[in-house]
């Protein structure tokens, strides 16, 4: 697996389109109040060929400063699906495991703390862009 870090680098635009994707979907699922707001934080792409994965891991180890931050990973490019190639999981509060299928094009959008990963991919290229968001009430 290999990553680069983006922050800084990214075209404002893109980071602006990502802010007004995540208000929306917050808002629309009542996640998050009218008139919430968004502060870049970090940005990153990783790309992972055959056999690559991410283990399960959070992104507030170090500080509760990101008790107020989303996280969001958006797939660019992904393999043909073969049993478990390069799902994305998450574990909720709740005893359970989300698991997310790798789509060109999909959108995950969860808060910080929450901890997620990706199986083993079992053939080709898996790509995503990686951007983190402060919320600001």
């Amino acid at each position: 697996m290999i990553q680069f870090n983006l922050t800084g680098i990214l075209p404002e635009y893109v980071e602006n389109l990502f802010k007004k994707i995540c208000v929306e979907e917050l808002i629309k699922n009542e996640k998050a109040p009218e008139g919430i707001q968004l502060k870049s934080s970090t940005s990153w792409t990783a790309i992972g060929q055959k056999g690559a994965y991410h283990a399960t891991h959070a992104h507030n180890e170090l500080s509760k400063e990101y008790a107020d931050h989303i996280s969001t990973c958006l797939y660019l490019e992904t393999p043909k699906m073969v049993d478990r190639n390069g799902t994305f999981y998450a574990f909720s509060r709740k005893p359970e495991v989300i698991k997310k299928y790798p789509k060109v094009g999909k959108l995950l959008i969860f808060p910080t703390w929450v901890y997620h990963g990706t199986y083993p991919q079992n053939e080709g290229t898996r790509q995503t862009l990686n951007l983190s968001f402060e919320i600001n009430k």
